[in-house]
């Protein structure tokens, strides 16, 4: 159900068609991740199955800005002059007991329950995202990611990797830095860098 569920989220997102400014398209991702919401929501309802989620990560960057949409764990970073923040932050169990300070995020993490996520597109009738928007720099990098890169290595490693590997390479070689260190969950990176003008 995951893969129909990641393909639904992919096929509305594609059909969003360019706008004038960060700020209607981050409008035009949301709407196209409701409409995939309602998709997946007959799809669960028609073929009597409990839930049919993904979770989802998008930026837009337009006229020096940049928009993200999220819901799930999947995560976004920016690499400026290198260091790495994210710009996410996870909907998940874990995180949920590091905001109300009952965890620490190491603590967590090992948790048995801390993979649990508690928004994703398809998992409830009102699908809730979060937003940021902020500036976009010559050189900064974005790194849109699932959990399972983040649960194979840690932030520090990521900023290192990416701050010394070039931009075209950099998605494949997490992935295979991520592979090496043995993680058991799905894994998925894109890289794109900010370019002058």
């Amino acid at each position: 159900a995951g893969d129909i569920a990641s393909r639904t989220v992919i096929s509305r997102l594609s059909a969003v068609a360019d706008m004038s400014s960060a700020f209607a398209f981050r409008r035009a991702v949301r709407n196209a991740l409701f409409k995939a919401n309602g998709d997946l929501q007959a799809l669960a309802n028609n073929e009597f199955l409990d839930t049919v989620g993904s979770t989802v990560v998008a930026l837009i960057a337009h006229g020096g800005h940049y928009a993200c949409t999220w819901a799930g764990d999947s995560r976004a970073y920016i690499l400026r002059d290198a260091t790495l923040t994210r710009i996410t932050t996870d909907h998940s169990v874990a995180q949920q007991l590091v905001d109300a300070g009952a965890e620490s995020e190491a603590g967590a993490r090992s948790r048995q329950d801390a993979s649990i996520i508690t928004r994703a597109v398809g998992a409830c009738s009102k699908l809730e995202l979060d937003g940021v928007y902020g500036r976009i720099q010559q050189g900064d990098r974005f790194l849109l990611c699932s959990d399972g890169l983040v649960a194979a290595i840690s932030e520090a490693e990521i900023a290192a990797d990416l701050g010394r590997t070039p931009t075209a390479y950099a998605a494949s070689r997490l992935v295979d830095l991520a592979l090496k260190h043995g993680v058991s969950d799905n894994v998925t990176a894109i890289v794109v860098e900010a370019a002058a003008g």
